[in-house]
């Protein structure tokens, strides 16, 4: 039988697949478990998506359906074909193939969040299980004339009290698109009865979205291949899961299979109260444009996403609004995905609890929690929008990310599933050996002690749960931090070495060793703009009547906040605008000061990263190849930073009764500071990068690799477009200055040139070359005047070299060539 089997799976180029409840099987495109009667060298089947078509004992002996017809896929009988509380928000019913819901009259026109998710994805798309697809907000309709129930998507942008006459305008020019139209198959008592079958089964809202067809070449769902797995219906939500197959315009298989689940969840009647967005306070929002008959232009409402956090009577919010600390309601709760190898749960569940911290300042205890997820609870579904997960995700991206779903009418965010990748562990280790390998002896091995890789993995999971709160990156956050406090261990301990775990400021490499500086004083932690951040948007504002109220109160004591501490403004945190203490990857209040002692450790680390990261099966030597990629980055990095500090402006909110400016261009010795740091670092070739005893194992040249490093760095200095964009007060002609007498210091000697200094004179003047030949026939400005006055004067200069060296005097005759074919008029 197990021969019979094996050749039919052969020659099918599909196996079939088998479910130990019944013993029947359906065709599966791609490698599965059998049964474990018949084993097989096949990745594990997930038996939650299975199905049987037909029986096992016929298909051995006859090699036929029980029909013996092809193998269809099945109509899906779950192992509980629906599954309804007491108190379900829609009634599920499935009589023979066909699934009902039952609407009541309390339902219509009630907003649902509709959530899908991915249940399971085929390999090699980028995208897994228990991902996010998309999300909508629909509604019920009843329409007697017809007996027909319709599902509208909500997509209004705008809104209007009822009572304005301007009402009717709005209402008129935001109708929502209708999404399903359902025949009433029964009416009894305020319960419609609908046939939800082929809504549930189409090519709608539930399923892959048009730019997830066009990245599988999906040309159009197939019905045939597709089915309802199951429905289960509670009080507040309804889980629809189903299994969804594509037919494909090309690729290796003529279709494609996908698992998904929606959620559809029951939006409260009464939305919570939006509390109105502070520039100078980072958090996600949502809006909308509001009309009224008073207005004399439209007001867009811009309003925070945040979690609903409420006390649990009347006398709980009286204790808090006299200073005491109370445990709300409703505690904020993720639960970890029980994929998560169990040695990393604890960490990601204590990266969770720190939060706690911050909702004590806004005047909550045991405000939020983690929990693992009780597996043998079959009432709950990690695809299930009323709970939040921290889901594991085998995959091999180095990431880690925190989503949100909110009400679009309050901001109330309503769950969330955190993306975490299985390999965000190499990412950390990276990062940590490399930024911290001087300081931590636990920073020089291959394969990290699980403590420490545990509060690797704490520190991001409570970046990520930050997220999913409500907050954005606070990227110029250590920007605030004056570069010698970060090797002080007595400030660190009290203050940390960033305001804020929402920056991308991952550990202090600017401490030296001899600081004494204790590990944890290396680790980012929640800090101070965090607890602020928190009590703005979670603290209770008691003496507020509205929404209104409530942004005067708060805007008072932000003003307050942030005039008192420079650390609790929000300097913005997706890269928007080209503030130049607004920098990912960056400590310290002066970049040249503390990028120079980064590169210092950098020198310290570079020797030893081979014996620190013998890998004992890495035989082509691909780990000591990554970490010293690792380092070349990181270098590049410091350079970036430091170059930044040169053009772009200040940008500090602030609000409109706030003294001071918004915008300011940095002060002008911050921008002379980037040439002579370019001089040290980049000028003067870093043979440290490259001097290392593993350095024949990884390039057969080494000033070749030297030039692949710093070329990209040496363009972007000496490009037009970027010299155009200099600080005003340093300005491009003294930029070029300092730049052309750092480049050719050892114009006037006679001692010959080494490759590199040549390397870096000809990309300079290359540049400025080719951007004069590009940009002189059209205006005149100052910085096509400044390169024409720099390249001229170079020119002369170089015609009365005289170098005992031939290569050097070729060199200089080059560069003049060069020159005067730029400088020629066409």
């Amino acid at each position: 039988m197990k021969k019979t089997l094996t050749s039919l799976c052969l020659m099918t180029f599909g196996v079939l697949a088998t479910t130990a409840q019944d013993n029947k099987l359906f065709f599966s495109d791609g490698m599965v478990h059998l049964a474990d009667e018949y084993p097989c060298c096949f990745s594990q089947m997930n038996s939650r998506h299975d199905k049987p078509a037909f029986n096992l004992q016929d298909v051995l002996e006859s090699g036929k359906t029980d029909n013996g017809s092809a193998v269809k896929a099945p109509s899906a009988t779950p192992k509980k074909p629906v599954y309804n509380d007491k108190e379900a928000m829609i009634k599920v019913s499935k009589e023979e193939d066909k699934w009902y819901f039952q609407i009541s009259d309390s339902l219509m026109n009630r907003l649902l969040l509709t959530v899908s998710r991915f249940t399971s994805t085929p390999a090699g798309l980028g995208i897994y299980g228990g991902e996010q697809l998309r999300t909508a907000v629909v509604y019920f309709q009843k329409n007697i004339q017809d007996s027909t129930i319709i599902l509208r998507s909500q997509r209004s942008y705008s809104a209007a009290d009822t009572l304005d006459a301007v009402y009717k305008a709005v209402k008129a020019s935001n109708a929502d698109p209708i999404v399903g139209i359902f025949k009433m198959v029964k009416s009894d008592s305020g319960t419609y009865k609908i046939n939800a079958t082929d809504f549930v089964l189409s090519d709608n809202i539930l399923s892959l979205t048009a730019s997830h067809k066009r990245q599988i070449n999906a040309t159009s769902l197939n019905p045939q291949l597709s089915y309802v797995e199951s429905i289960h219906s509670y009080p507040i939500n309804t889980e629809v899961r189903t299994v969804r197959t594509y037919n494909l315009s090309q690729g290796n298989t003529p279709t494609m299979t996908f698992g998904l689940n929606t959620s559809f969840y029951l939006l409260p009647k009464e939305p919570m109260r939006a509390r109105i967005c502070d520039p100078r306070v980072g958090y996600f929002n949502d809006g909308y444009y509001l009309f009224s008959d008073n207005q004399q232009q439209v007001n867009y409402r811009y309003f925070a996403t945040r979690r609903r956090l409420e006390p649990k009577n009347e006398e709980d919010a009286l204790r808090q609004k006299n200073g005491e600390l109370i445990e709300p309601k409703q505690q904020i709760v993720y639960y970890i995905d029980p994929a998560t190898p169990k040695q990393w749960r604890p960490y990601l569940i204590q990266g969770v609890k720190d939060w706690n911290v911050a909702f004590e300042q806004a005047g909550w205890k045991n405000a939020i929690t983690a929990l693992e997820w009780p597996e043998n609870d079959s009432t709950m579904s990690m695809e299930d929008a009323r709970h939040s997960v921290i889901m594991y995700l085998a995959s091999d991206i180095p990431n880690a990310y925190g989503p949100q779903n909110h009400d679009p009418r309050s901001g109330e965010i309503i769950e969330c599933h955190i993306g975490w990748y299985h390999n965000v562990m190499s990412l950390v280790h990276n990062w940590y050996q490399i930024q911290c390998g001087h300081l931590d002896p636990e920073a020089r091995k291959a394969k990290f002690s699980e403590e420490l890789m545990g509060e690797l993995i704490r520190f991001v999971s409570s970046h990520e749960v930050g997220h999913t709160l409500g907050l954005r990156h606070n990227f110029g956050a250590s920007a605030t931090v004056p570069v010698d406090s970060l090797r002080s261990n007595s400030y660190l301990t009290e203050n940390g070495f960033c305001p804020s775990i929402m920056d991308y400021a991952r550990f202090n490499y600017v401490a030296q060793p001899e600081d004494g500086i204790d590990v944890k004083n290396l680790f980012p932690r929640i800090n101070t703009y965090d607890k602020w951040a928190i009590e703005w948007g979670y603290r209770p504002i008691y003496d507020a009547t509205d929404e209104e109220s409530e942004r005067f109160i708060l805007n008072k004591l932000t003003t307050e906040k942030t005039n008192l501490d420079k650390r609790c403004i929000w300097y913005d945190g997706e890269g928007i605008g080209n503030d130049p203490r607004r920098l990912t990857e960056d400590l310290g209040d002066n970049a040249a000061k503390a990028n120079d002692l980064g590169i210092e450790n950098l020198k310290r680390i570079a020797p030893h990263l081979r014996e620190w990261n013998y890998w004992g099966d890495d035989n082509y030597d691909l780990r000591l190849k990554e970490m010293h990629q690792q380092l070349v980055s990181q270098y590049t990095r410091y350079m970036v930073h430091v170059i930044n500090q040169v053009r772009g402006v200040y940008n500090t909110p602030l609000a409109p009764e706030q003294e001071g400016k918004v915008f300011q261009f940095p002060p002008k010795e911050v921008a002379q500071s980037v040439v002579p740091f370019l001089e040290k670092h980049v000028f003067t070739s870093p043979t440290w990068l490259v001097e290392v005893p593993y350095a024949d194992r990884l390039w057969p040249s080494k000033d070749k690799r030297i030039e692949e490093i710093t070329g990209p760095v040496i363009n972007l200095v000496s490009n037009g477009s970027f010299i155009a964009d200099i600080n005003p007060r340093y300005g491009s002609q003294a930029y070029l200055n300092d730049l052309i007498k750092a480049v050719f210091k050892d114009f006037n000697t006679t001692a010959p040139l080494s490759r590199y200094q040549c390397f870096v004179q000809s990309k300079v003047v290359g540049n400025l070359c080719s951007y004069y030949s590009a940009n002189s026939s059209g205006t005149a400005n100052e910085v096509i005047a400044a390169i024409y006055s720099t390249l001229n004067d170079l020119d002369k200069r170089f015609r009365n070299v005289k170098n005992s060296d031939a290569l050097t005097e070729g060199h200089y005759k080059n560069l003049s060539l060069l020159i005067q074919r730029a400088l020629v008029v066409k």
